[in-house]
């Protein structure tokens, strides 16, 4: 065992490339380089989940400084999060810097459900909020478990909510619609409603 802590510590302490040890979506370890990259100081990399996590492809153009590098292009990612929503495949376009992620349009999958993300999401300091997302055929269970709202209900949603605010104190706000299922027990054939939620 400590033969293979040894070697891990060499390849993370001699490895150009960025490196991360991740556990259930959380990043246990990471070299040096990969905070390099990101903008990060020593140490500020590692714990809870980031708003972007995932193992991806990237086709596009990487601009800007060492200090602070822009990756602008194609995604393709699969099983990683945005933020709360969680999925097993990601497609669409990104601009990804130390400072945020901005997207004019990504398509995340999860299981059945699409969720399609358009704005940006800045995370120095307490980050900033500012993204449409559109929700279809999502099971309303999930997003309810997303929201760490404690209702019961069934069914499938369908509906835009925009995501404001900073990252410590997020709100949301939009129209959606139950389908097909049931709310605290009763049959819902369909339920629409507005909704604002401040996470308090």
């Amino acid at each position: 065992l400590r033969a293979a802590h040894a070697e891990q510590d060499a390849i993370f302490g001699s490895a150009t490339s960025g490196i991360a040890l991740i556990i259930d979506r959380v990043i246990q370890r990471c070299n040096r380089r990969l905070e390099e990259i990101f903008g990060y100081a020593p140490g500020e990399f590692v714990g809870p989940p980031h708003w972007l996590v995932g193992t991806a492809d990237v086709s596009g153009r990487l601009t800007g400084t060492t200090r602070a590098p822009v990756l602008s292009g194609d995604i393709e990612a699969w099983a990683g999060q945005l933020g709360p929503f969680p999925f097993d495949q990601a497609r669409g376009r990104v601009a990804l810097s130390p400072s945020g992620l901005q997207t004019s349009g990504l398509l995340l999958r999860d299981g059945e459900g699409i969720f399609e993300a358009r704005g940006e999401v800045r995370w120095a300091g307490r980050g900033v909020l500012d993204m449409t997302i559109r929700a279809t055929d999502v099971p309303a269970q999930r997003l309810l478990d997303i929201a760490k709202v404690p209702v019961d209900v069934s069914g499938t949603v369908r509906g835009v909510v925009q995501l404001s605010g900073d990252l410590t104190d997020p709100r949301a706000a939009g129209d959606v619609t139950v389908s097909k299922g049931s709310m605290q027990g009763q049959r819902v054939d369909r339920a629409a409603s507005v909704l604002r939620w401040t996470g308090s």
